[in-house]
């Protein structure tokens, strides 16, 4: 099965590889792509916006991801707006947003839109939580985040920033805090179909 990710971002791209690098019916294909954006407040009307974009690919599927970044402390913003605050504001400005804040909790939800071969649309979400926003960023990035959020996230219990952890502690910190991933219900599901 051909399945196209349709993404400007290579490290998105190379976190889905890792994902479906296992699975030898699966030939992920990269397919960059720079998106109109629509900054609706709905995650779903957005990858729809994006996805419609994306060329029909007779007998392959098509997928493409979108996350959004939460910060307890400003009631969830700025969710859809990440991009746009990140460009506008930068990693420090967000740090400074929560000045004289206690909670610094924060949290990602990645979001999937998939199209079969016959245009049939399926959304997978995953949430990524057990994540605080650090007082100052981090000053030596090893530059295997996806973005530069990736600089001021600290894992809450240990106060480690998130892209510090190796692989394994990635693991047992995504299984103490519930979390999951859209990439990988995406290739569950890709499974059970091929069974």
């Amino acid at each position: 099965m051909n399945l196209c990710f349709y993404t400007s971002n290579s490290k998105k791209y190379t976190y889905a590889e890792s994902i479906f690098s296992s699975h030898a019916d699966i030939n992920l294909v990269h397919k960059s792509f720079d998106f109109k954006e629509l900054q609706a407040d709905d995650p779903q009307e957005n990858l729809l916006f994006k996805l419609n974009q994306v060329p029909h690919a007779p007998s392959s599927y098509v997928f493409i991801e979108d996350s959004t970044f939460h910060i307890d402390a400003l009631n969830g913003f700025p969710s859809l707006y990440t991009k746009y605050i990140l460009s506008s504001l930068g990693v420090q400005g967000i740090i400074n947003l929560l000045a004289g804040k206690d909670n610094r909790e924060c949290y990602f939800i990645n979001h999937l839109a998939l199209r079969t071969e016959n245009n049939k649309v399926i959304f997978f979400s995953g949430t990524t939580r057990g994540l605080s926003i650090s007082l100052s960023p981090l000053e030596h990035s090893n530059e295997t985040g996806w973005s530069d959020l990736w600089q001021i996230l600290k894992v809450t219990d240990s106060g480690q920033f998130y892209s510090q952890l190796t692989e394994g502690h990635k693991y047992l910190f995504n299984q103490q805090n519930n979390n999951t991933d859209a990439f990988q219900l995406l290739r569950e599901h890709l499974t059970e179909r091929e069974l």
